[in-house]
């Protein structure tokens, strides 16, 4: 019984590291700024196979924070790329895109991007894949999980 019961905690254990995969987040997941301060994010993939890139769509809450700008990490990602286009009407910086003609892999900073605090209150840093440039690893599609992000901004 006792064989039978480890073999199945390893079985799950083995489960559960395959299924997490790779991820792509915001870094730190929660932040804090003033009112008028500013602050930066990275957007970060951590476990990755061997890929040829992607790309994510941030939103966020335009009344709370506003992206004053973003830069892509070329030294990493070195064969073209994108810092998206910032609609801070809307509340999203579109299409951040990068690729790696030698392929990335494990953890790698996306982007950096740069906030600024409008009034009190608190921002989700939302990111969803890029319909233009979806991740791949060995010219298919990778699946990859997101992890939000948070921005409370203090003040009057």
């Amino acid at each position: 019984m006792k064989i039978l019961i480890s073999l199945i905690t390893v079985m799950m254990l083995s489960t559960a590291v395959f299924a997490a995969g790779p991820v792509v987040g915001i870094n730190p997941q929660k932040t804090k700024a003033a009112v008028g301060g500013t602050v930066s994010v990275d957007i970060v993939a951590q476990d990755l196979p061997v890929s040829e890139g992607g790309g994510v769509t941030l939103r966020f809450d335009p009344s709370v924070v506003q992206v004053t700008g973003v830069s892509v990490n070329t030294a990493q990602w070195s064969f073209a790329s994108s810092p998206g286009g910032i609609d801070n009407t809307k509340g999203e910086v579109s299409n951040i895109w990068v690729s790696s003609f030698s392929g990335v892999s494990g953890n790698a900073i996306i982007a950096t991007v740069k906030l600024q605090a409008i009034k009190r209150g608190e921002s989700q840093l939302r990111l969803q894949e890029s319909a233009l440039n979806p991740f791949a690893s060995a010219g298919k599609h990778l699946s990859v999980r997101f992890v939000n992000g948070v921005i409370g901004v203090a003040g009057k």
